[in-house]
This record gives structure tokens, sequence and C-alpha cells, in this order.
């Protein structure tokens, strides 16, 4: 699978890539070891490191490793490590003091004197800030005795420093002298007057100035980044016959190397978005796409968690953003690539993906209606209610922004959408979930008992309960029968078949007609999807029970379709 889908991007993406361009692309393919690797072998490997647009450079920290990372950090420009900053060490509006620590750690191990440079030059404020939050500090006076407390350390003989944190003891050391050896004066400065400086305030201006650096890149304050969720209607976007002011395209010229080619590059299956994309022909258009793209994929960083906590997450969010975009060209464009092109030609992706999402939000707003007047619910059920396939999907329907279920078996159980096909087939499950709610509201009707049912009950048995004693001819209820009746019901069913596996041929259009019968008419709109449901299950039943010969069945096998006891206490 991995490499099918490598294949897929070298051929997708090299038809319409710079070669600096091709060249992150493969560096993209390999491990974080052989990353490492081939920008150290380069002959000018700060150049080809500092030549990275800081997004693509943050992707690959990611994707080697936080920790692993130091060569990298070691060749990074001012700006890429900056851009990493403001990206990691705020939560909120609010610096973590930990996640800075780590990072000044990490730049630290990496040339200690370039950080302190880099402090005096321009993170004066931000490191006042930090220092207040993890160091005490006592001056001792000229000529004035002074006792050494336990923990405080002193280069200089008048200023006493001591971390609050052990852990990060040594760290403020080894900080502190590379600080005086590049610049004692200021590190006096900075020492002396770092608790002069009011902590509110100071926080306030240094996270505007992180928002002001990384709108640029699509980062947005969360309050204004949320929006990405707010669904838009398809009518909203521009396509044939409308067009946008030239003011509104970056030029080839303006982008240099600024152009992040990796988050395109992690987006590479869906087939809608792709097409469209690769069908843009004009370098300038290809080029502000990228960037715009980069930039939906921060804005989405933001409105979920302001920061991506490894490389799978990162990925993750590209998928995303490329998902709904793709939903939302499959839904507008159908098959038709030029209409597609036009589409995000005319229109901000981020309108484009908020139509997108739109369509997966009007499938949760259609279960949530549905659930309040549920016959499940009322019964006190949860959505284990309706097995794994057809709960999980309805549980992640429901989520505060909708996904798709894939499968328990998988790493992840959900996912966002990223077809329309999947959102079909999110939509006929629901249908069918619902078809077979209105279907049991109306056989619970038709009961005169009503049984305790067993923990982690599902709706099949209670189908197939109805049923088998609808078959057997004995009064209507949800309750099992004796595993004799359930022996001789099998003896009915097989009757056409001399050995396994046993077809129980004409029998399935049985079942659904006989259940069939039992909608009420007001709900015949749902009637194929009953019947489809009910096919499922029928086939479910068969497949079950097509090798077990009758003298083998078992009560305690049979729970899942048919509640089957040696002695019931209600078998009619």
């Amino acid at each position: 699978m991995r490499n099918r889908e490598h294949n897929n991007k070298d051929t997708l993406i090299v038809q319409k890539s710079t070669g600096d361009e091709i060249l992150r692309q493969k560096i993209s393919l390999l491990n974080g070891q052989e990353i490492l690797d081939f920008f150290l072998e380069q002959t000018d490997a700060r150049k080809t490191v500092q030549n990275l647009p800081e997004g693509d450079f943050y992707w690959l920290v990611k994707k080697i490793g936080e920790n692993d990372c130091l060569p990298l950090i070691e060749l990074a420009s001012k700006n890429q490590l900056q851009y990493i900053l403001d990206i990691e060490i705020w939560k909120k509006d609010r610096m973590d003091v930990n996640i800075t620590f780590n990072w000044l750690h990490r730049i630290l191990l990496s040339d200690p004197e370039r950080l302190a440079k880099w402090i005096f030059e321009d993170l004066q404020k931000t490191a006042a800030l930090f220092f207040l939050k993890t160091i005490q500090v006592d001056i001792r006076e000229e000529d004035e005795p002074y006792n050494i407390k336990e923990g405080f350390f002193t280069l200089d003989g008048t200023f006493y420093i001591k971390s609050m944190n052990e852990d990060m003891n040594e760290d403020i050391q080894l900080l502190c002298r590379a600080m005086a050896r590049v610049d004692l004066k200021n590190y006096h400065n900075l020492i002396l007057n770092f608790t002069g400086i009011l902590p509110a305030e100071t926080e306030e201006e240094l996270y505007r100035l992180r928002n002001v650096r990384l709108a640029e890149h699509g980062f947005l304050p969360y309050d204004e980044a949320i929006a990405i969720y707010s669904p838009l209607k398809k009518t909203a976007l521009k396509q044939k016959g409308q067009t946008v002011k030239a003011s509104k395209w970056i030029q080839e010229e303006e982008t240099g190397n600024s152009v992040p080619i990796l988050p395109i590059f992690y987006a590479q299956d869906f087939t809608a978005l792709i097409k469209a994309f690769y069908d843009v022909h004009n370098h300038g258009y290809t080029d502000k796409l990228k960037m715009e793209f980069a930039a939906l994929c921060n804005t989405i960083i933001s409105a979920n968690t302001n920061h991506a906590d490894n490389f799978d997450t990162l990925v993750k969010i590209c998928r995303q953003a490329a998902g709904y975009l793709n939903i939302a060209l499959e839904h507008t464009c159908g098959d038709d690539t030029r209409l597609a092109v036009e589409t995000i030609i005319n229109n901000p992706l981020d309108s484009v993906f908020r139509v997108g999402f739109g369509m997966a939000l009007k499938l949760k707003w259609k279960a949530k209606q549905w659930l309040q007047k549920s016959w499940f619910k009322r019964q006190g059920f949860d959505n284990t209610f309706w097995g794994d396939m057809y709960g999980g999907v309805l549980t992640g329907v429901l989520l505060e922004r909708p996904m798709f279920c894939i499968n328990k078996d998988q790493k992840e159980e959900f996912r966002s959408f990223e077809s329309m096909s999947e959102l079909k087939e999110a939509t006929d499950i629901l249908d069918k979930i619902i078809a077979l709610d209105n279907l049991l509201e109306s056989l619970e009707m038709e009961t005169e008992d009503r049984p305790s049912f067993p923990d982690h009950t599902t709706f099949i048995p209670l189908v197939f309960n109805f049923w088998s004693r609808k078959f057997l001819g004995m009064k209507p209820s949800f309750s099992g029968i004796s595993i004799e009746k359930a022996k001789e019901m099998f003896a009915m069913l097989r009757i056409q078949d001399k050995h396994p596996p046993f077809q129980m041929k004409g029998f399935e259009q049985q079942f659904i007609s006989d259940m069939m019968k039992h909608l009420p008419p007001t709900e015949h709109n749902t009637d194929d999807m009953l019947k489809k449901a009910l096919s499922e299950l029928w086939n479910m039943f068969k497949e079950t029970f097509m090798s077990v010969s009758i003298d083998n069945l078992d009560p305690r096998y049979m729970m899942d379709f048919i509640w089957a006891e040696e002695k019931t206490r209600l078998q009619g």
C-alpha cells in the first residue's frame, strides 16, 4: 500500500514541479535518519536546509522526531526556528513553560552561543518571560559577604541564580554561561531587568506578534480559525464566467523558494482534487494553490489543537483538508475537471473546504434530528445496540466534527470523510438504521411482553427472535425460544438442503416479506433501505449457520442472532 502511494505521488507531482520541489518530495519519502543523512551529505548543507520554506522545515522536523533533529536545528535559519517556536510553545494565548524549555533545550544543545546571540538580538522579551517563570535571582551588593544558598549558582559573584525546576537547572546554567560568553553586558542587563517586566502585558504582546507572523502562513487565532467549520452551500462558490481580481494571485516571482510543497504532497489520493490541481497549467496559479492549501492546513491546526503533536497528526490534517476539498469538487463538479479547475481558481480554498465539510455536517444534523425521537434511545440503548459496523458509523457521524468509521481492526477507528462515496455509504447506513428503528418500534407495539434484555444486546436478536416466533406460529415477542424450537425452525429452513453448506433457499424473501408487513404505512418511504438492511441480516444469518448441523446448535453461540434456551418462560 505504501509503495503504491509513493509511486502515485512521484508520477503526479513530478509532472508539475520545479527542481527544488522535486527534491523536497524525494526527501519526504525517506525515513528520519535518511533525511538527516541526506542533508548532512550536501556540499552546502546549511544553505540546502535554509532554502526550505518554514512550513516544510517544520514538517521534516516532525517526521525526523523532535529529539532526533538536532543536526537539522543546527543548520536552520532563525526564521525557521522562530516558526517552530511560534507554533509549538503557545497553548492558546499562554506560553507553555515546559514546552518552551524543551525547544530551547534542543536549540541550546545544537549551538549554545548561537541561541545566546539570538536571545540578545530578537528574543529578549521571550527570554525575560521565560526566566520570570523559571528562575530566582539574588543580587550580592559589592563588598557584602554572601553565603551561597543551596541550589544557587553564580558566574560573576554578583548574580546568584536558581532554577525553580530542578530538571531545568543544568540547561539554565548552560544558557547563562553561553550568554555571558557572548555578551556579558547584555547578560547582566537581562538578568537584572527581567523581574521588572509586566508578565501579562509582555505575554499579550508576544502572543500578538506571534499571531502576526503566523497569519502569513494561515495560522489564525482560535476564534477566527474555527470559522473554517462553518458550512457553506455550493451555490456560494463562483464557477463559470466569474472572474477573480488579478490582485488575488500570487505570481511565481513573488514566491521564490517560499512555496511549501509537503502539505499537498501528502494529499495525492483524492481524484477530483488532484485532477483539478494538476490541470492548472499557469505556474503562478499552481504556486498560489500550494501556498493556499498549506495555509488551509494551518488554519485547521489552529481550529483543532493549535499545534500538531507529531508527524502523523500533520498528515491527518492534510488529508482532512484534501478530503473535504475533494468532496466539494465531486459534489459541485462531478467528473467535469474543467469546472473543478474553475472552482479552485475562482474561490478561496477555505470556502471550497467549507462546502465539503457542510456535506458531512448535513448528515450529522439528520442523524441528530432523528436521534431525538428514535425508539432505541427511548429504550435506554446506546450506539452499540446497532452492532460494530452500523453503531460505528452512527458514532462517527454524531461526533462534534462528523467522521467516517473505518474499521475497528485499523489503527484508528475514525477519520475525516474523503469522498462522496464515503458520505453516501454513511448516509445509506444511517437510513438503514432509521428504517430498522421504525420496524422495531412497530414490532414492540405488537408484543405482549417486554423481556429483560441481556447486557450488550444488539438489534439483530430482537429482529430474529420476533421472526422466529412468527415463523413457528408462536405469539409475537422479542423473547427467545427454546433450543428445541430453534432446531425445529432450522429443520424447516433446510428442507431443500441435503448437506452443508445450507443455503435455506427461498426463505430470504419470506423473511424480508414477513418483516416488511410490520412497517407502518407512514414509514414506507424507507422501504428500499429496510429491504437492503434485512437482506444483509439474512446473509449474515445464513453465513453463520450454513455449516452448522442441527445437532451441533448451541445456545451459547447463537446469542448474536437468536436467544435460544433449554427452557424459556415465554414460548407462546
